[in-house]
C-alpha cells in the first residue's frame, strides 16, 4: 500500500465498533482495521464469492462467519468490497460494506 491508501469500512455509520470508519495510510489500515479485527473477532470462514473488475477496480462480494470474542455473539455477514489500485498494481483505495446490522446486533447483544 502506498502512503495515501484511503481504507474505509462501513464508515457511514456512528458506533463503537473499532474497525468501522475511516483508516488512512498502511500503519492506521494494520493497527486500527486488521489489528482491531483480531483482537475483537474469531472468524470461522470467509468466503469470496465473485469478482468484478474494470479498468483499475475490482469488485468483490463475501460471506463472513465470525464470533465476537467479548461476548460470544456470533453472526454472517454477507458484503462488498471495492478496491482501487495504482499504476504500480499497489491498494490506492478500499471501500467495505457489510451487513451492518448483522455485525451490530452481535457486537452489543
Amino acid at each position: 500500500m502506498p502512503d495515501n491508501t484511503a481504507w474505509s469500512y462501513n464508515s457511514s455509520i456512528e458506533n463503537d465498533i473499532p474497525w468501522f470508519g475511516t483508516h488512512n495510510g498502511p500503519s492506521k489500515v494494520r493497527e486500527e482495521f486488521f489489528g482491531a479485527i483480531a483482537e475483537a473477532v474469531d472468524i470461522q470462514s470467509f468466503e469470496r464469492k465473485s469478482f468484478v473488475a474494470t479498468g483499475d477496480q475490482v469488485a468483490v462480494s463475501y460471506r463472513t462467519e465470525a464470533t465476537i470474542k467479548k461476548n460470544g455473539n456470533s453472526y454472517i455477514d454477507e458484503g462488498m468490497q471495492l478496491w482501487t489500485f495504482d499504476a504500480d498494481g499497489k491498494v490506492l483505495e478500499f471501500v467495505g460494506y457489510s451487513d451492518t446490522a448483522a455485525v451490530l446486533k452481535a457486537w452489543t447483544g
